[in-house]
């Protein structure tokens, strides 16, 4: 399964605001429920520290780019449709919903932090977001309830050791695997867990399958900021809003702002209405450090799946075209150089002596675990 986040929420929260914000495409924005009625993949990057000055060098990027020592590495993000209570039993768009879920391994819950959309997406006075956040944990932890129960069925019960198969033939489509199973269950028996004992079980296996982080959003809103002290989630207060706005100037030549950063320079002549937008978003980032929007995107990718930047090399820092650290791969967590040198060609793998870290000289060997911001060299036969 690609390793990829997914933004859920009920409708009208700012999903595919904060879509659009993050990639720039043109999905469809509007205050009413079902704006989006498919799942939508788009690019858009994460922040990591860029090798070049440490090693003297400029990157040139094969693809995303570099600015001001940041490097921005591309992921896809997928835009999925919105989700009302009773989703698991195919209410509203919710079976299409569960099914798109699967498109993703990590889940950014988009809510509506001030409190002004009700569960189902429609306009609301003081409508409380912590509900939201329990109401979508719930659907999909029953979701996946309902398919361990189905994997709990084809369980023989004269082969006490087939019960983690059973379950892990089933759940292997939502991206569980075997010793994630073996956890949650704890190779106890069907008949001996109760209803309470399974719900726990999906919900475990859900959290380790599809770990889950909150964005704020909206919360340049009034009564926001109240509403994020309330909540007992740790979430990211985001306004989706105002990074789409800011990132719109800056293609027009209007302001400088780089994605993630905590203020932006006016480029530009501005009308009074121009310059009083962007005075509310100038007050809005010096309250949170920024927009929140790039802060959501690199928690998702960097903490939630864990992915670890490595840039890996040949013979130089530079590849056939004469691009200095042309590639920044995503690895999994706990990748080895041999995983990297795998992501880079089969047959470089196939053909590999060891590594080198390029910073140190030291040598590598096929089994070392990577760590965040390495450059490898992959040395062959």
């Amino acid at each position: 399964m690609a390793r990829r986040a997914g933004l859920v929420g009920k409708p009208s929260v700012g999903k595919s605001t904060l879509f659009n914000a993050a990639t720039m495409s043109g999905r469809e924005e509007a205050d009413y429920p079902f704006t989006t009625t498919e799942s939508s993949v788009g690019r858009a990057f994460v922040r990591v520290e860029d090798p070049g000055p440490d090693l003297g060098v400029e990157s040139q990027p094969n693809t995303g780019f570099v600015e001001d020592g940041i490097r921005f590495v591309p992921v896809d993000l997928v835009d999925i449709p919105g989700l009302v209570p009773g989703a698991h039993q195919g209410r509203g768009m919710g079976n299409q919903f569960l099914s798109d879920l699967n498109r993703a391994s990590a889940l950014i819950h988009v809510v509506d932090l001030s409190g002004t959309t009700d569960a189902e997406g429609n306009p609301a006075d003081d409508h409380d977001p912590g509900e939201d956040i329990e109401f979508l944990e719930r659907e999909i932890n029953r979701w996946y309830l309902e398919v361990l129960e189905r994997g709990l069925s084809d369980f023989d019960p004269r082969d006490d050791s087939a019960l983690v198969d059973a379950v892990t033939s089933r759940m292997r489509a939502l991206g569980v695997s075997e010793p994630q199973v073996q956890r949650a269950l704890d190779a106890g028996k069907p008949s001996e867990l109760s209803d309470a004992e399974r719900l726990s079980a999906a919900t475990e296996l859900r959290r380790a399958s599809k770990p889950m982080l909150v964005a704020a959003n909206k919360v340049d809103l009034d009564g926001a900021v109240d509403n994020l002290e309330e909540l007992d989630v740790e979430a990211v207060p985001c306004s989706a809003k105002a990074e789409h706005e800011l990132r719109k100037a800056a293609e027009s030549g209007k302001v400088s702002y780089l994605p993630g950063d905590s203020s932006f320079d006016i480029a530009a002549s501005l009308s009074a209405h121009q310059r009083s937008g962007l005075e509310e978003i100038t007050d809005l980032m010096e309250e949170f450090g920024g927009t929140g929007v790039q802060e959501v995107l690199d928690r998702a990718y960097l903490d939630l799946l864990g992915l670890v930047p490595v840039f890996p090399v040949r013979d130089g820092l530079e590849d056939g075209d004469g691009r200095t650290l042309p590639d920044c791969f995503l690895m999994p967590p706990e990748s080895t150089v041999e995983d990297l040198a795998e992501q880079v060609h089969s047959d470089v793998a196939e053909s590999m002596l060891h590594g080198v870290d390029c910073r140190t000289g030291r040598r590598l060997a096929v089994d070392a675990e990577l760590d965040a911001g390495d450059v490898v060299r992959i040395v062959t036969a």
